[in-house]
């Protein structure tokens, strides 16, 4: 305790009184619905039961009335313009690899900001996928979303992803430390490089690159303090039952295996291990990024084509429902491949 201009400042730092009777708690269990929103990335490898090799965790993202595939740049960067599948479930009960080729990404002009973001478009009818709308969107900060706040990331488990379909796993930790302006130190190529983000306590593994990150925001309400004989409140801290996208997985860091793991268990040095912090970007820098004058147009120029099918098919009495359907992430891929056959040329 300490006195500041007369007046006394006390310090609480124990634990939380609370009297349960009245309905406080803490929710940990999310919405099924939330896990349908993550797909996986990888290679065709015929060696593998599935067929794939995965290598990072995308999400898919409704901005403005059209849909998106969301990963880590450095996921984008590993794919570059090479083939790659996209393993997404489908309503029939087993995952499809989806191939993709020449995709392009979309970056931040921020170096420093770990966000690659594609146009995509899964059939409705005939995929298990759910897009992540923008109205569940909230940065940190908002609704009191801070530093301690559990936090939620739902992507691949590299030792188990589904042979028949796909299974992203949940990993559960809080929101570990804001850096307030300073940009995170991480590995690159045998480097170090620093970008935009904050820490959350969590475990997690190699191929969670690319997850999104959700949390779940706290309230204060003032309630009569029980121990006082004084006419004071103190202020109770309940957990809401809504979860929010408040980022973007970027990586973690490894460390060899501690004396237990190395020496009994026989791990050996060349094994890494998380330690258990990983790094999030901000999900202010996504809506950025989909607000920047490159996204713009792309949004205007797709919707101006849409139209104009939409215009064609009334014309030729075809059903507009068909058409539709037939706007897959594979059309989007061949038409932006047609596209850039055409800028090469010029």
């Amino acid at each position: 305790m300490e006195r500041q201009q007369n007046h006394v400042v006390q310090y609480n730092i124990g634990p939380e009184n609370r009297d349960y009777s009245i309905g406080s708690g803490f929710y940990m269990r999310i919405s099924d619905d939330l896990r349908k929103s993550v797909v996986f990335i990888g290679y065709e490898d015929n060696l593998e039961p599935a067929k794939i090799k995965c290598v990072g965790t995308g999400f898919l993202f409704i901005y403005k009335g059209l849909t998106y595939l969301v990963t880590a740049k450095h996921v984008a960067y590993q794919l570059g313009e090479f083939p790659f599948v996209i393993r997404v479930n489908s309503i029939r009960g087993e995952a499809e690899n989806v191939h993709a080729d020449q995709i392009e990404w979309f970056y931040h002009d921020r170096e420093s900001v770990d966000i690659a973001v594609t146009p995509c478009i899964f059939q409705q009818h005939k995929y298990d996928a759910l897009y992540l709308p923008e109205e569940l969107v909230k940065r940190i900060g908002e609704y009191n979303l801070g530093i301690g706040d559990v936090c939620y990331t739902i992507g691949l488990f590299g030792l188990l992803y589904g042979k028949k379909r796909n299974h992203p796993i949940v990993f559960t930790g809080n929101i570990a430390l804001l850096p307030e302006g300073e940009k995170i130190p991480v590995k690159d190529n045998g480097g170090t490089k620093y970008i935009e983000g904050y820490l959350v306590s969590s475990q997690s593994l190699g191929g969670l690159s690319g997850a999104p990150v959700f949390a779940r925001p706290t309230t204060d309400i003032a309630l009569p303090c029980l121990e006082s004989t004084e006419k004071d409140v103190s202020g109770e801290r309940f957990s809401l039952s809504d979860v929010f996208l408040v980022g973007v997985w970027s990586g973690c860091w490894y460390l060899n295996p501690d004396q237990i793991l190395n020496s009994e268990i026989g791990m050996g040095e060349d094994i890494k291990v998380p330690i258990g912090v990983g790094v999030v970007t901000p999900i202010e820098n996504l809506i950025e990024l989909m607000e920047s004058p490159e996204m713009q147009k792309k949004r205007d120029d797709f919707i101006t084509k849409r139209d104009s099918r939409y215009a064609a098919s009334l014309d030729s009495a075809k059903s507009p429902e068909n058409l539709q359907h037939k706007e897959d992430f594979n059309s989007l891929v061949s038409e932006a491949a047609k596209m850039k056959k055409q800028d090469d040329k010029t």
